[in-house]
């Protein structure tokens, strides 16, 4: 209801309250060729998972220049974006920009 320059909302349905997981699940994978990376970042989202760290390994094929990391980060967001709201995730995944090791993922997690 719109009452003067303030906007009510009143729930049609009983609200209900999910609270974040105490221990988020974190998933590094080295990217695969293709857009296989596209299908895994859908289908990990939709299972659960909160955060995907990306990796350069040794022996991958696909390495993302660093001016173009922002756009195909940007894209798989949306992808995560779009399999959250279709599986009716309430918590946004991460996805962070790949790194050489997994020692450099394991310290993304000491950061954050």
């Amino acid at each position: 209801r719109a009452g003067g320059s303030a906007l009510t909302l009143e729930p049609t349905s009983a609200v209900v309250v999910t609270e974040a997981r105490a221990h988020p699940l974190t998933l590094a994978v080295a990217m695969p060729k293709g857009d296989r990376l596209d299908w895994l970042v859908q289908k990990v989202t939709e299972l659960g998972v909160d955060r995907i760290v990306l990796l350069h390994a040794e022996r991958s094929v696909v390495r993302w220049k660093p001016e173009k990391t922002a756009a195909h980060l940007a894209r798989l967001q949306r992808n995560a974006d779009e399999a959250s709201r279709q599986s009716r995730r309430v918590w946004r995944v991460t996805i962070d920009a790949p790194v050489e090791s997994i020692q450099d993922a394991s310290r993304l997690k000491a950061r954050s």
